[in-house]
């Protein structure tokens, strides 16, 4: 499917025509419109392999420990964004989910990897990660290294992969939904379900 941004600049009544084709001649066109707040807009990528390392504004919803590579998501965090590689985490690094995280990244790559990363939450009753309109591959780990994914719900709507690693997959009492335009899950070695 395809899928357009649009800003406007102010708060009004808007309207939106639109057409479809489909080759199945089915007839059938599927529309989604969602409404976001500006302040969680971003043209900014969140690199932590970078020096200086991005630093949190007093009212954001994020931490970032770089001592243990811990990047903590807190109850509430939303971000909107087109942007590639929007957030690139070294090797060995954590994403803590503590609650409702949402990403809406019209890019590729909402999460890159350099290497192993584990996402973890508290208890996937509590913690859900949803990542959606990833243009191509929404998790990807690239230089190697497993993706963990544990204790956590996750909701992925990607444009082809959700999941993407040059070695293994482990997910542990965690809840995977996959939308995805080719794998949900693309591990290069084995996929390990706990």
């Amino acid at each position: 499917g395809e899928s357009a941004v649009f800003v406007v600049p102010e708060t009004g009544t808007y309207y939106l025509a639109f057409r479809g084709y489909d080759d199945s001649q089915t007839g059938l066109c599927n529309l989604e419109v969602s409404v976001i707040d500006s302040e969680t807009v971003t043209t900014e990528r969140l690199d932590f392999t970078t020096d200086p390392v991005p630093v949190p504004g007093e009212d954001d919803l994020w931490t970032w420990d770089a001592d243990t590579k811990t990047l903590t998501l807190k109850d509430g965090f939303q971000i909107t964004a087109a942007v590639d590689r929007l957030i690139v985490l070294p090797d060995g690094a954590t994403v803590l989910v503590e609650g409702t995280a949402e990403i809406y990244n019209y890019g590729r790559n909402s999460i890159l990897g350099k290497g192993s990363v584990t996402i973890r939450g508290v208890d996937p009753e509590t913690s859900c990660l949803t990542i959606s309109y990833d243009a191509d591959d929404a998790i990807e780990l690239d230089n190697g290294g497993s993706l963990t994914i544990e204790d956590v719900s996750m909701d992925i709507t990607a444009g082809s992969d959700c999941l993407i690693t040059e070695e293994d997959i482990i997910v542990k009492n965690a809840r995977l939904k996959l939308h995805a335009g080719d794998e949900g899950l693309d591990p290069s070695g084995d996929a390990f379900l706990e």
